[in-house]
């Protein structure tokens, strides 16, 4: 008698996956630009069954959400069949080999690496699941934060309100400003008063 193994499902991610990192994906998506959550968005929708952990392009059609994200952002660079793609962008293993703002700013290498966490602990906390499943879980979790977030954007524009509200205007408290702790100073043994 051969006993086949049950195929995982996902309907939802597993609660200490959101637990992980919920707030910094919404973190790091609130300090998106515009241009790149839009196209985190459409690439997320198109690409969305083909995601893959661990690299950038695991193939032709997959891609981690970064590479999702790549793809909506700049069509024309993938534009040919698998030869062109092969020479051109299946030797990245990251976003910042692109260079520019890929390479200079923060935000495709954090969402990248929350990407592949996300897929890791999933895949720890539900061993029967495979990572194609935890990959296309993570995706849809991705796809609805980022949703929320341009929500958000587009309620503060409709009330007046700047669209963005970036951390960097917010001034930063240096030391000597009440961060430090005030420890009292040991008193030396044998000093006298």
């Amino acid at each position: 008698m051969i006993l086949r193994r049950r195929r995982g499902t996902l309907t939802s991610l597993p609660q200490v996956v959101i637990d992980d990192r919920a707030n910094t994906l919404r973190r790091v998506l609130c300090d998106f630009p515009d241009p790149l959550l839009a196209a985190l968005i459409s690439g997320l929708e198109l690409h969305g069954d083909n995601l893959r952990c661990g690299t950038l392009y695991a193939s032709h059609e997959s891609s981690c959400a970064a590479g999702a994200m790549i793809r909506q952002l700049h069509p024309e660079l993938f534009d040919g069949g698998r030869l062109k793609f092969l020479f051109h962008h299946r030797w990245r293993k990251r976003a910042a080999s692109y260079g520019g703002t890929f390479e200079t700013g923060m935000h495709v290498t954090l969402l990248e690496a929350i990407f592949d966490r996300a897929v890791l602990t999933t895949m720890a906390a539900r061993p029967d699941v495979k990572e194609r499943v935890a990959s296309r879980a993570v995706g849809r979790w991705l796809h609805s934060e980022a949703e929320r977030e341009l929500g958000i954007r587009t309620d503060r524009l409709a009330a007046g309100l700047p669209p963005i509200v970036s951390w960097r205007d917010v001034r930063l408290r240096r030391w000597g400003e009440d961060l430090e702790r005030r420890l009292e100073q040991p008193v030396p043994v044998g000093a006298e008063f």
